[in-house]
């Protein structure tokens, strides 16, 4: 996949959904930005417990995934008035919801869903490479993220010490009732322990990487629509084709640089940054080994227990999956002339 071209020739028009006037679909898209909105600040729903958070919580995921799509729809086909009447109705509802708490989380939440979604609709009706779609859409839906969520992770950053001396105080108590000697107690809490503040450490990437896959999903729905409204394009790639572009290096390398000479904030960032990288090169290296299973005309038991043997080797067989997606993003194996297509 090569991403250097990017726009389609002048001339070229977007495309448009027939009937605007009667898709209900859109309408439902314009109503559902201010109700996921009013579900995640409203102060109703803040003071639920239980079941009904749990709910809840289950509804706002999927309304997201679901409004990644929508939006995206209503960009694609230029329905601009659409698009901001659900802006200013999400932004009006929740501040009378919420009682005008938390405006900032609540703007990056709307503007996260809306900036993404413009982008991934009218870049794709301007014929845009899917490649480069995806990281900008991705990339906007991070820094919108990092920006609404920074100030929680540092307050856990400052809380985590403390924190994880408690829960290892009682641990230990734990494990000397049990008949651990004090030894194998202090030896099992040094791990534990370790484990606990890598886990903080890199907690900003999980959630980052939590968001893009919701992001993923609403795209991969919005391609799906976008091709149904004009066949030319071709913007679902196979996932025996997916390869991190080889213009992410530089990110790499600069992030590598930050973790090697940099002071502990920039290491932090930077451990965050490789892990959520090293994502996306584990599922360039799994779609480079599908391809070859393929070609090699595997049968689906043998995949099925290659796979197992993969997830069995944990960080060892993430680590080789994540560094030969790596190598392909500028080997490009499945593109040589020798490589025959699947």
């Amino acid at each position: 996949m090569n991403p250097s071209v990017d726009k389609a020739p002048s001339g070229v028009t977007t495309a448009q959904d027939p009937a605007p006037g009667r898709d209900l679909q859109s309408y439902v898209t314009v109503v559902a930005l201010p109700v996921c909105t009013v579900l995640m600040f409203g102060q109703a729903t803040g003071g639920t417990s239980g079941l009904t958070a749990l709910m809840v919580a289950a509804g706002v995921y999927l309304l997201t995934i679901y409004l990644y799509y929508g939006l995206a729809r209503l960009a694609f086909s230029n329905r601009s008035g659409l698009l901001w009447s659900s802006a200013a109705a999400a932004v009006v509802v929740g501040l009378v919801s919420s009682g005008g708490i938390a405006v900032g989380p609540m703007l990056l939440s709307c503007g996260m869903m809306l900036v993404a979604s413009i982008i991934c609709g009218r870049l794709t009706a301007r014929r845009w490479r899917p490649v480069r779609v995806y990281i900008l859409g991705a990339a906007t839906v991070a820094a919108f993220f990092s920006a609404q969520y920074f100030s929680l992770w540092s307050e856990l950053a400052a809380a985590a010490p403390e924190v994880l001396d408690t829960a290892m105080a009682d641990l230990k108590q734990m494990l000397l009732s049990l008949g651990y000697s004090q030894e194998a107690a202090r030896s099992g809490l040094d791990q534990t322990r370790r484990l606990g503040e890598i886990f903080v450490r890199i907690v900003p990437a999980l959630t980052v990487i939590g968001a893009v896959f919701q992001f993923s999903l609403g795209y991969l729905l919005f391609v799906r629509h976008a091709e149904r409204q004009d066949p030319a394009l071709t913007c679902a790639v196979p996932f025996t084709r997916w390869r991190v572009p080889f213009a992410v290096t530089p990110v790499l390398v600069v992030t590598i640089l930050a973790r090697l000479v940099g002071n502990e904030t920039a290491r932090v960032a930077a451990d965050n940054v490789l892990v959520g990288l090293s994502v996306f090169y584990c599922l360039a290296g799994l779609a480079l080994m599908e391809y070859y299973l393929r070609k090699l005309n595997f049968s689906a038991p043998v995949k099925i227990l290659f796979y197992m043997l993969m997830f069995f080797t944990h960080l060892i067989g993430f680590f080789v999956a994540a560094l030969l997606g790596f190598v392909d993003s500028f080997a490009d194996w499945r593109n040589r002339p020798a490589a025959q297509a699947v």
